[in-house]
């Protein structure tokens, strides 16, 4: 957000569907909830302090009150001041609500008649965020920041505590003290690792290997079935069929397609042709070479042309 340097006025709203406390009265048709003042600068006092809290801020504490957060308890004992902080952890939960709820307006003011203009705002808007000026203040944000004042102030210990406040706001600091504990309880419940981040980190490392080296097996697998099957049906010589030995032995070399490789049988022909006309395949030399004897077939018929 581009917020300017300078002095000027501020508008805080509910964004469309957010949904508000109804105890705290009702919201208005314009879902204005806040309005507020920057007298020397609107980036520090809009949107470090009232926004995100990076120090003391009316607005930002109010709604933490209204959000059913708790400052640590004991966090201001023996301290005069009532500006309550929360922890860190739920600090940045308030944060997370603002950046997702709210929408701002602001324009640059001067600061001559800024009292003046904002406490007119506050009393026509009565924004239900806003106590100081506003003639319908709610007495239940009232109680629920008193109650932060009161547990931050209160000693850790059980001892007695005493303090000036309205009656009205001990109901509300029960009803945040068991808010807070159910809301601590379901943090600590959603802060439990899921499973897979139990598992030791060598487990994982060990099972991406083993998935691994599967991929490449099945990999493997595939490429020489492809091969195989490729060369099913492919002519073999006869370097591949005999060894040396029985090379020699038989007389055969340099090559088996010619006439001479294998010895001839003069009733080849006439087999040959006998199985084309029981409606065998056109060409035999086919049905030979799925047999791997396709260099069988040629010498016997005298060759390639011999048929």
């Amino acid at each position: 957000m581009d917020v300017p340097d300078s002095p000027g006025l501020y508008c805080i709203r509910l964004k469309d569907k957010v949904k508000f406390p109804t105890n705290y009265g009702q919201l208005r048709r314009d879902r204005i909830i806040y309005i507020g003042q920057a007298s020397t600068s609107l980036r520090k006092r809009l949107w470090e302090q009232e926004l995100n809290h990076k120090s003391a801020a009316t607005f930002f504490r109010s709604i933490g009150a209204i959000l059913g957060y708790l400052p640590p308890a004991g966090s201001l004992y023996g301290k005069k001041t009532r500006n309550y902080k929360f922890s860190p952890e739920d600090t940045e939960r308030i944060r997370k609500w603002i950046k997702q709820s709210l929408e701002v307006s602001f324009v640059e003011f001067d600061t001559a008649h800024m009292d003046d203009v904002e406490k007119a705002l506050i009393g026509e808007y009565m924004p239900l965020v806003n106590i100081e000026h506003n003639p319908g203040a709610s007495d239940a944000l009232k109680a629920a920041r008193n109650a932060c004042v009161y547990h931050a102030q209160k000693p850790v210990s059980d001892g007695p505590f005493t303090n000036n406040f309205d009656p009205y706001f001990f109901s509300e600091y029960e009803k945040a003290l068991a808010e807070d504990e159910l809301r601590k309880k379901r943090n600590k419940e959603a802060e439990v690792k899921p499973w897979y981040k139990d598992i030791n980190a060598w487990a994982w490392i060990v099972t991406g290997v083993c998935i691994l080296a599967i991929i490449v097996i099945m990999v493997m697998d595939s490429v020489d079935e492809k091969r195989a099957k490729a060369n099913q049906h492919r002519p073999r010589s006869y370097e591949e069929i005999f060894t040396p030995e029985e090379q020699k032995k038989m007389g055969i070399g340099g090559h088996i397609d010619g006439p001479g490789d294998w010895k001839p049988d003069p009733n080849t022909a006439q087999k040959a042709r006998e199985f084309i006309e029981k409606g065998g395949n056109a060409d035999p030399r086919l049905d030979a070479i799925q047999d791997g004897d396709y260099h069988d077939l040629l010498d016997q018929m005298g060759g390639p042309e011999g048929f």
